[in-house]
């Protein structure tokens, strides 16, 4: 007994050390405040975009990540997604992550997600009570997290920058201490909210989550509370020198230790590489500054961020995200859309109404459902049409004369379709100026005499294929020239020239590799005959014959080949006769292995020879007997 007391006392104090120093890695595993809480793992963010943004992720919640930092998050997502993140600290200590997210195909029926955390300490050596080594030991913990959001107010495209999501979290959690676990139940809940409220040309949004509220872990007799929080945080998203920039703050209240606030900003250039840095203020080694990059492409995101622990030096955490599966079209053009609508805010809080309603128009055109650009179309136009002041009407003045020499600008370089979208904003805002339709019916003849003289092109290029034999390339120039120039009559009938030329070509080669296949197996068969091969001919000619049953050759060639091949079995048939006599004679003289030899060889000619068989059966069964 004392052993074992011994023994279980040096390995506490082993483990103890590793906690301990987790503990100095992140302070934040055991309870600084009132009270103690058990799983501290639970609190170590993960995603190194989050973490470079010091964990103010709550209001933002936009990948995969989102089931660790708000599951509300999740109804976000249009795409399939999976991310997995290392962390190696010191002392063989390492923290592992991996997370799936999975859309439902009705989209608006939200998204379910799954994550798998893994903490240990690898192994621990134990002793006994001389200090002799024993076995090792392994402390780890584990959580299987099971994830759901979705939004619940709003059309999810109709109003991506707008609405209410709400999503919960399922954590089964394990705790190892070397011959002793303990096992319990926590949940999440949280809330996003996108107001679409404008704040200094940008936007802002809301959030709001509950983290580990379950059963805690009991060992023996005491039973820990996992690392409650409770946690509000607000995002604020605008467009900053044409690139995207994000600014984020949370606030955290935990159970077991102070209120602390967390900041967080983002810069993304050109929709490819972000600039990350946050703070914490948590008094705890990793207070203070953090930074971090990512790059990012369509289906690729991968993240690090630096995060300097005080005197035990820097930690560098890499993450790797990824996305598949089929996009709507709308939702690939959802970041599209919100470019152009945010822009057009922009113009609009600064009273460049021309320019915002030429963004806004954009976004209509790429989402038509979308309900804000409308509204702001809307009041532009109302706007124009009833200015309230002489100051008010000479702005607008000013904004559509601008526009109608941007136009005619346009016009005079030869920029077409760009002159044609200018003079339509102008006559949209001002329907009684004169000069505007005159120049819109003249971009329409010459765009009209470019799309005849590209559809005359094309048709030339077709004819050129088409006498070149080249039937399928013609019949690809005709289709487009139809697609430009839908009554032009000669693309019209040529094409059906065409495809009729094609078919017949088609059929043609078809028949012509027909012929070279008899011709080979023919070839073949005839070669096989010669030879005597007689099954090797006959299959050949069989071929051809079924290919071909015009074919006479082959049908002549089978008949001989059937003439033979009777004659072959009337021939194995006597000398199976004469080899099953001899084996008679030799069988009576005794020589019992000689009258098999022969028997079987009788056999092999005549697989049908009754007697032989018989014979050779018995021989057989004597034989064995004598030995």
């Amino acid at each position: 007994m004392k052993n074992k007391k011994l023994l279980l006392f040096t390995l506490r104090s082993s483990l103890f050390t590793f906690y301990a120093l987790l503990f100095t890695l992140h302070s934040s595993l055991f309870a600084a405040g009132p009270g103690t809480s058990t799983s501290n793992f639970l609190k170590i963010g993960i995603g190194a975009r989050a973490v470079g943004m010091g964990g103010a992720f709550s209001a933002i919640s936009d990948d995969v990540s989102s089931v660790y930092w708000n599951p509300a998050g999740l109804g976000q997502l249009t795409r399939k997604e999976a991310s997995f993140m290392h962390n190696e600290w010191v002392e063989g200590i390492s923290y592992d992550y991996i997370g799936y997210a999975h859309p439902l195909k009705s989209g608006d029926k939200g998204v379910f997600g799954g994550s798998l955390y893994y903490l240990t300490a690898g192994s621990i050596d134990g002793y006994d009570w001389q200090g002799a080594p024993l076995q090792k030991y392994t402390a780890n913990d584990t959580a299987a997290v099971f994830s759901y959001g979705r939004k619940i107010t709003g059309k999810r495209f109709r109003m991506p920058d707008r609405g209410l999501y709400a999503g919960a979290n399922l954590k089964l959690i394990n705790k190892r201490l070397a011959m002793k676990s303990a096992f319990g139940i926590a949940v999440d809940a949280g809330a996003l909210y996108k107001p679409g409220w404008s704040l200094l040309d940008g936007n802002l949004q809301f959030a709001g989550v509950v983290q580990n509220l379950g059963t805690g872990l009991k060992f023996v007799s005491k039973n820990d509370p996992f690392p409650f929080n409770f946690k509000i945080g607000s995002a604020y998203n605008r467009i900053l020198f044409d690139n995207n920039f994000t600014f984020a703050l949370d606030l955290n209240v935990p159970a077991d230790n102070d209120v602390s606030l967390n900041l967080g900003a983002e810069y993304v250039f050109w929709n490819l590489i972000s600039l990350r840095c946050g703070y914490k203020s948590r008094a705890d080694l990793d207070k203070g500054i953090r930074f971090g990059v990512g790059f990012e492409v369509e289906v690729l995101r991968v993240d690090y961020a630096f995060v300097p622990f005080g005197v035990l030096g820097n930690t560098h955490r890499f993450s790797i995200g990824m996305k598949f599966g089929y996009v709507e079209k709308t939702e690939l053009l959802a970041g599209e859309v919100m470019r152009h609508y945010r822009r057009g805010e922009k113009y609009f809080q600064e009273d460049r109404l021309l320019l915002a309603y030429v963004e806004f128009r954009n976004v209509a055109e790429l989402n038509p459902a979308h309900e804000g650009a409308g509204e702001y179309i809307a009041k532009v136009k109302k706007m124009f049409s009833e200015t309230k002041t002489i100051e008010d009407r000479k702005k607008r003045e000013s904004e559509l004369a601008e526009q109608f020499e941007k136009a005619k600008k346009f016009f005079d370089g030869g920029k077409m379709i760009d002159a044609k979208a200018a003079f339509e904003t102008v006559l949209s805002l001002d329907p009684e100026n004169k000069k505007a339709p005159g120049y819109i019916e003249k971009i329409n003849s010459a765009l009209e005499e470019a799309r005849s003289q590209m559809a005359d092109d094309l048709f030339t290029q077709g004819s050129a294929y088409y006498d070149k034999k080249m039937y399928e390339e013609a019949i690809k120039n005709w289709e487009k020239t139809l697609e430009i120039n839908p009554q032009h009559k000669e693309a019209k009938r040529y094409l059906e020239l065409a495809r009729k030329k094609s078919e017949e070509d088609k059929a043609k080669k078809e028949e012509d590799k027909k012929q070279k296949e008899l011709e080979h197996y023919y070839n073949k068969g005839v070669s096989m005959f010669k030879k005597e091969q007689w099954g090797q001919a006959q299959a050949a000619f069989q071929w051809v014959f079924k290919t071909e049953p015009q074919y006479k050759e082959a049908k002549e060639y089978l008949g001989k080949i059937e003439t033979e091949l009777n004659n072959l079995a009337e021939k194995n048939k006597s000398e199976a006769q004469e080899l099953y006599t001899q084996g008679l004679r030799a069988y009576t003289s005794k020589k019992l292995k000689k009258a098999i030899e022969l028997w079987e060889k009788a056999v092999e000619l005549d697989p049908g020879h009754t007697k032989a068989n018989t014979s050779l059966k018995r021989a057989k069964e004597e034989l064995k007997k004598r030995k």
